[in-house]
């Protein structure tokens, strides 16, 4: 009977199958009825996959938010430990050991260099079966263009880690390049060989490697004015030492001069 099949059909609906629907065979008011409660149906089905994709979309949007977190926290954690450090050569194997870390890369290295591709020096390394000759081209051309180069099905092509152009998809070989306004001081070469980088590794290690760079920088700046007020002192401890002695020297050349002047005199032997 039509209406036992319409009790049937709500308690499905009750228990959650937005599938079920009613034949409608007739054009009275029990067939509008039905008619109508398969409207509904389908209306509440529509509108449980949509519920339940943006469940899903919640969950990941969810996940990354976490792992955003989770990176930052890593990345203030880096920033201090950097800070803390003391000397120079430190400083570079901590910032290699760091961005490795964060971007889960196999290999890397750390150059220094003086503004010149040229001019290139092996500060750091990790990992096994680097392949240096590619971690120094890649190097040196990003000295030359300022900006980080990667290697991309076996090209080396300048990158842009702000905007997702699709490319990282195919990066395993990654320079990053250290600077001032006026040079490059040194680059970050990291290596993933078995599979790609993605974007948001690749972002984090670029946030790192800036402020690492601003950390380096601060810190030269530090020792160049240390050294500058070690030169002052020095050279003011040196010129009261020069003044003192050319008194002394004045003093004993006048001595000198009156005992040369009066050494034949019988009464000044006296």
């Amino acid at each position: 009977h039509p209406i036992e099949k319409l009790i049937e059909a709500t308690q499905g609906i009750s228990q959650g199958n937005f599938s079920v629907k009613i034949p409608v065979t007739s054009k009275d008011e029990v067939g509008k009825l039905s008619q109508a409660f398969n409207r509904m149906a389908e209306t509440l089905k529509e509108e449980k996959e949509q519920l339940e994709g943006a469940n899903r979309n919640s969950a990941l949007y969810n996940k990354n938010l976490k792992k955003k977190i989770d990176d930052l926290s890593t990345l203030n954690k880096a920033t201090k430990t950097l800070r803390s450090s003391s000397f120079p050569e430190k400083k570079f194997n901590l910032i290699l050991h760091i961005a490795m870390g964060i971007s889960q890369a196999k290999g890397g290295s750390f150059f220094s260099c003086s503004g010149s591709e040229e001019a290139l020096f092996l500060k750091a390394k990790k990992g096994s079966e680097l392949n240096l000759q590619l971690f120094t081209q890649l190097a040196r051309k990003a000295i030359k263009s300022r900006e980080p180069v990667a290697s991309i099905n076996g090209r080396e092509v300048k990158v842009d880690l702000n905007l997702s152009s699709g490319q990282e998809a195919s990066i395993t070989t990654l320079a990053y390049p250290l600077r001032t306004k006026n040079t490059v001081w040194g680059v970050v070469v990291l290596d993933l060989p078995e599979k790609n980088f993605t974007l948001d590794e690749l972002q984090m290690v670029s946030t790192f490697l800036e402020e690492a760079n601003l950390i380096i920088e601060n810190f030269l700046l530090v020792e160049i004015m240390l050294e500058s007020r070690h030169m002052d002192s020095f050279n003011r401890l040196a010129s009261i030492i020069l003044h003192d002695l050319r008194g002394a020297v004045a003093k004993l050349s006048l001595s000198l001069h009156n005992a040369g002047k009066y050494y034949y005199d019988p009464q000044f032997r006296k």
